[in-house]
């Protein structure tokens, strides 16, 4: 007696989604699927149906044009708010809404959004990655707020996304994936906030980091900015007068551009070329004047 109640209302949630999600030829369209899930949210309310539902509006959004997009966005966020209503444990939800938070660019938001998930999967950061999530997120907002003439706060944000993804990885358990762009972009892009604040030493790092944590060579890119920024520090030397400096950083800026088996984005292969030429008659005209090479002092 008191499950008929329950198996009424479900039989009338499958009547309803059956067009949409059960029959041999669903319609698969949005739209039907939207409205499929609203008229099942009405006769029986559930997290998983208002997930669903927030999933097709995120799904839009993406996809959509502003200023529809932001309105999809919206819908999104609510009904995966609804979710959490129903089930406050649950980190899909709160995962789902910070990313669209994130995509909105209502940065505050997002990053309580992805802390209150981080507590609600505990360890299980395979299964739901909120630290690799969070972690992109940090470096889409590090990018909005470099400066080349304040990059102080780029600094900040990048060096805890480094820390975030390097805190997922270390808890994966399996293969990493799709984790490796991200993981080599945001260490490239926090040499580059390092270098910026004038920390060269750390900016190395980074680039080191980059261009050798997979052994496939994924990151070889990295390589390139390396090689950048051993030519400006040989320019440097060469300007105080510290010529076998100099002849080093030239020389190691060269080693680091051709072990670049691809280019950072913005960088063409013609650029390339010209660069190495500008190395290589640097370092022809050191060694013409008998330089001989000097390492820096760490």
């Amino acid at each position: 007696v008191y499950l008929l109640p329950m198996g009424w209302k479900g039989f009338q949630v499958t009547s309803v989604l059956w067009a949409s999600y059960f029959s041999k030829q669903p319609v698969t369209s949005s739209e039907s699927r939207i409205e499929a899930l609203s008229q099942a949210l009405t006769i029986w309310p559930q997290s998983s149906l208002y997930q669903e539902r927030g999933f097709i509006f995120q799904e839009l959004s993406a996809a959509s044009e502003e200023p529809s997009s932001t309105e999809l966005a919206e819908r999104a966020i609510l009904d995966y708010e609804k979710a959490e209503q129903f089930h406050p444990f649950d980190p899909n939800p709160v995962i789902n809404r910070a990313n669209v938070l994130s995509q909105l660019e209502r940065d505050a938001e997002a990053e309580e959004a992805y802390n209150r998930a981080i507590a609600l999967q505990g360890g299980m950061e395979p299964g739901f990655r909120v630290r690799f999530c969070l972690a992109k997120h940090l470096m889409k907002k590090g990018l909005r707020q470099f400066d080349v003439d304040y990059p102080t706060d780029a600094l900040a944000t990048l060096e805890v996304a480094a820390q975030q993804m390097e805190e997922s990885i270390k808890q994966m358990h399996w293969g990493i994936g799709d984790m490796k762009e991200s993981r080599i972009s945001i260490q490239e892009s926090l040499g580059a906030a390092r270098e910026a604040n004038g920390d060269y030493s750390g900016a190395m790092k980074a680039y080191d980091f980059a261009a050798t944590c997979f052994p496939d060579g994924t990151g070889t890119r990295a390589h390139y900015r390396a090689g950048v920024l051993n030519g400006k520090l040989a320019a440097s030397a060469w300007a105080s007068r510290r010529a076998g400096e100099a002849l080093w950083y030239f020389i190691e800026a060269k080693k680091r551009i051709e072990l670049a088996r691809n280019l950072p984005q913005g960088v063409t292969p013609s650029q390339r070329i010209e660069y190495l030429d500008y190395l290589n008659q640097s370092i022809s005209y050191l060694k013409g004047a008998r330089i001989e090479p000097v390492a820096p002092k760490q």
